[in-house]
């Protein structure tokens, strides 16, 4: 003999499925998936509701948990989906990282910093010191070669270009205050 807390719980345990995401249809509102739900057949047309701002279209095989509203097997609704093959490991506590299958990473890491693809450049903010030069910005430093040259064959005293520039970010992400 069961207790109603015990059938109560058996009756959420049959509404929370985990399933793998068969095929993706990313041209409605809603995205829709087909998923193969472990305890049963083929489910079609399950409306996928993601995080507001952040959208993504999963690998095929990705994990999915499924929900039954109000308990009826026609009325499901994909909640979460992960994919263990892809997934960033080793996140510090408090980290973010955007990811996609081919590679492509943008961290939010406990320093505060932004970084792409796990390289060293990082997002410049207002009051940023960063540096120039003519392996970062070629043709900056083309252009300022060619002015020197211009103003050497116009004074006819020699101007040397600088081969590198330390800026401060003043606003935006293309205006930046020299500083030397």
């Amino acid at each position: 003999m069961s207790s109603p807390i015990r059938r109560a719980i058996d009756g959420l345990r049959s509404m929370i499925l985990k399933s793998l995401i068969r095929s993706v249809d990313d041209t409605t509102k809603l995205q829709l998936v087909e998923v193969t739900l472990l305890s049963s057949d083929d489910q079609e047309d399950i409306e996928r509701v993601q995080e507001y701002g952040m959208t993504s279209n999963p690998p095929l095989e990705s994990e999915a948990v499924v929900v039954q509203c109000a308990g009826a097997s026609d009325n499901l609704v994909c909640l979460k989906v992960d994919s263990a093959a892809y997934r960033i490991l080793d996140l510090s506590t408090g980290e973010v990282c955007f990811y996609s299958m081919h590679g492509q990473t943008i961290k939010l890491d406990a320093s505060g910093n932004t970084v792409f693809n796990g390289g060293d450049y990082g997002v410049a903010r207002v009051g940023h010191a960063t540096t120039s030069d003519g392996v970062i910005d070629k043709a900056f430093f083309a252009f300022l070669n060619q002015v020197a040259a211009s103003l050497t064959t116009l004074t006819n005293t020699p101007h040397t270009p600088p081969e590198s520039l330390t800026c401060q970010i003043s606003e935006g992400s293309s205006k930046v205050k020299i500083d030397g």
